[in-house]
This record gives structure tokens, sequence and C-alpha cells, in this order.
């Protein structure tokens, strides 16, 4: 088993725990997870090129550790800000709002805004010359910005999500990766092509990455769905 798969089982640990407490928030997680699905091999060839040494770490980048790791980060940081201890306004679908959405036509938003996100990182790494990680930074910063700028009420769910992954993130990393497989690890990230800065074993792209994505998948979710707080009473 390559090392890095310890880490996609971990992540998928938490997954379980979180739909099994989750009752409200299992289908989101599901949604969510299926996109990481659609997104992850793309994402993870596009990371080959120049950040990830996937065959010194004896990783298969289209393999089912790496689809197992997409469907459960993308699946936990749209719900992980819903389990935090943190006073929020519960969220509605309003039947007879005009912000209620049909579920093809969010559906068919969450495809466009995750095509964006990979256009965006594509055009700049191949047109800007921008390392793939730091491209694909920037196409999900540029999609969390434009949903919290239209969604003012989701700012607080976007900062958790991304500061709490990150944290998750790194902790699954630095004890079931770095400290269980340090050679493995030494070899996984093509450090020569990043920054330099390391964290624990592990570079800061790569916290870099995993904050971006809570960031922008965390509120994701109900913006295409035109979920609102429920009004006070």
């Amino acid at each position: 088993m390559p090392a890095f798969s310890i880490v996609s089982i971990v992540l998928l640990a938490v997954w379980l725990l979180l739909f099994a407490v989750g009752k409200h928030t299992r289908r989101e997680q599901l949604i969510m997870s299926l996109l990481g699905i659609f997104i992850s091999p793309g994402a993870l060839l596009f990371a080959a090129t120049d950040y990830r040494a996937g065959e010194a770490a004896g990783v298969a980048f289209t393999g089912f550790p790496e689809l197992l790791f997409g469907f459960a980060v993308f699946g936990i940081a749209a719900v992980l800000h819903e389990h935090l201890p943190h006073k929020r306004q519960p969220m509605e679908l309003h039947p007879k709002s005009k912000l209620v959405r049909p579920i093809e036509h969010w559906l068919a938003r969450l495809c466009v805004v995750s095509g964006v996100w990979l256009f965006v990182a594509v055009a700049g790494n191949t047109i800007f010359h921008l390392p793939s990680v730091s491209a694909f930074i920037l196409g999900g910063a540029l999609v969390g910005v434009y949903v919290i700028a239209d969604r003012k009420d989701l700012v607080l769910e976007a900062l958790l999500s991304g500061v709490f992954i990150t944290i998750l993130i790194f902790l699954i990393e630095q004890f079931f990766f770095v400290r269980l497989y340090p050679e493995a690890a030494a070899d996984f990230w093509k450090i020569g092509n990043l920054s330099g800065l390391i964290l624990g074993g592990i570079p800061v792209e790569e916290l870099l990455w995993a904050a971006i994505v809570g960031f922008s998948v965390g509120p994701l979710y109900e913006f295409v769905s035109g979920t609102r707080p429920k009004p006070f009473v």
C-alpha cells in the first residue's frame, strides 16, 4: 500500500464520522464529495508536473487513493464548519423565495464553478507560468472571493472552513505520513520547485492549498443551492 494511502484512509474515517453525526448535512457532504472526485484527477495530474513526485512516493495519480483523498477532503471541507462550537444562524431553503433554484440548475452551477477553478489554474500555469500549486491556489481563491462577495453571510463559514481544514490536513499528514514514512514523505513533494518553507516536514504550499480548498468549498453548497439563513422570529 502506498504510504500516502494512509492519509486518505484517515480522512475517510473523519468523513464517515461527520456523515454519521451530521444528519442535516449528509446531502451537502455527499454532493461536495462527488465534486471532489470530479476535480481530483485533473488537479492531481496537474500537480504532478512540478509539485508532487508521484513515482518516488509510489503514487498513481489517477488511482483509488487519490480519488478517495479528493472525495474526503471536499466533503469534509463542505460541512466541517457545521460541527464547530460557534453560534451560527440556521440555514434553510425558502420554498416561496426566488432564491430557491431547481436542483438541476444549481448542480450545473456547481460544475461551472469547478470548471472555472480548473480553467484559471491551467491558464495561470500555461500562460503566466505560475507553479501548478500556485495556479490552483489562485483559481480557488478567486472562486472563494467571488462567493463571499456575493454572499456576505457566508464569510464566517469560508474562514472557519479554511482554518480548520488546514489544521486537519496538517495533523493527519504530520502523524500518519511524515512521521510514519519519513523517507516517502521526503520524496513526495518536489521541494526544489517550491518556496522551501517547510512546517513540520510539510511544504507551506500544501497547507495553503488545504486552506484554499476549505475557504472555497466550505460555503459553495449554500451559494449554488440558494440556501439562506432562517429569519429570526
